[in-house]
C-alpha cells in the first residue's frame, strides 16, 4: 500500500511539472497580440511627422484694392493749355519721360469686343483681356523693391506666388509707345475751351489730348471701331481678389 501511494504522489508531481513548460509556451503568443498596438503607435507617429509640420498650410488673403494717395496735383484740376515746346517734350521724350506716370488706365479696344486693360499704380499692375472669346487676368502686388506677389486666376481660385517684376519698366513703356503712336504734332491740334482738351479730327481718326499742371493727363485715339486710351491718371485703383498661398 505504501508502495501504490507513493507512485500515486509521483504521478501527481510529474503532472504538476508537466503543466509549467507549457505555461511558459504561451507568454511569446501573449507579445506577438500586443504587436498590433505597438504597430498602431508607429504608424500614427508615422502619419504626424508627414501630415503635421511636413505638410504645407494654406493661407488665405482676403480681396483688397491697390491706389496711391498722394498725387501730384488735385485729379479734379481742369485742363490746361501748354506750350508748344511742353508738348514736345512728351511727344518726343523717351520712356524715362514717364517715369512718374505711373499711376493710369490703358484701355485698348478693338472690334467684336476684344479689349486689353492695363492698370497702374506704383505698387501695382493689373491685366484683363478678352479676346477671341477668352477672358483672361492677373495682377501684380509689390511686397518690397523688385519682389512681387503674382496673382493668377487657376482652377480652385486665385493663387499667390512671389515672383520678380520690373513694374517700372512696364508703366513708362506702355505710356511711351502710345505717346508716339497717338500723339501727333502740335499744330495738328485745336484747343477745345469747353472740354479743356486739345482735340485732332484726322477724317479718319480723331485724337484727343489733355494736360493737368505739366502732366500729360489723358490721350485718347479713336480709328471707326478701335479706341486706345490712357485715362485716370493718378486716379486708379486696383482691385485683388480673395487669394490664396502656402507656407
Amino acid at each position: 500500500m505504501k508502495t501504490k501511494h507513493l507512485l500515486l504522489i509521483c504521478a501527481s508531481a510529474l503532472l504538476v511539472m508537466g503543466c509549467t513548460p507549457k505555461q511558459n509556451s504561451n507568454e511569446p503568443d501573449d507579445g506577438e497580440q500586443t504587436q498590433p498596438g505597438g504597430g498602431e503607435q508607429g504608424g500614427g507617429g508615422g502619419g504626424d511627422q508627414g501630415g503635421g509640420s511636413q505638410d504645407p498650410v494654406k493661407v488665405v488673403v482676403p480681396k483688397h484694392t491697390l491706389s496711391d494717395s498722394n498725387p501730384p496735383f488735385d485729379i479734379n484740376t481742369p485742363g490746361e493749355q501748354v506750350s508748344e515746346s511742353t508738348w514736345n517734350s512728351f511727344k518726343n521724350g523717351g520712356a524715362s519721360k514717364f517715369n512718374n506716370h505711373f499711376n493710369y488706365s490703358y484701355t485698348a479696344f478693338h472690334a467684336a469686343n476684344n479689349y486689353q486693360q492695363h492698370f497702374f499704380t506704383k505698387n501695382g499692375y493689373g491685366y484683363e483681356a478678352l479676346q477671341g472669346g477668352t477672358f483672361s487676368n492677373f495682377y501684380y502686388e509689390r511686397k518690397s523693391g523688385s519682389t512681387f506677389y503674382q496673382y493668377t486666376n487657376v482652377s480652385d481660385g486665385w493663387l499667390r506666388e512671389e515672383t520678380t517684376y520690373n513694374l517700372q519698366n512696364a508703366y513708362t513703356s506702355r505710356f511711351a509707345d502710345e505717346v508716339r503712336l497717338h500723339m501727333f504734332e502740335f499744330s495738328n491740334y485745336t484747343w477745345n475751351e469747353d472740354f479743356e482738351v486739345y482735340q485732332y479730327n484726322g477724317g479718319t481718326f480723331t485724337s484727343t489730348v489733355q494736360f493737368k499742371r505739366g502732366y500729360l493727363a489723358s490721350l485718347t485715339y479713336v480709328l471707326g471701331t478701335q479706341t486706345f486710351r490712357i485715362e485716370n491718371m493718378f486716379d486708379t485703383t486696383i482691385e485683388i481678389p480673395k487669394s490664396y498661398y502656402y507656407q
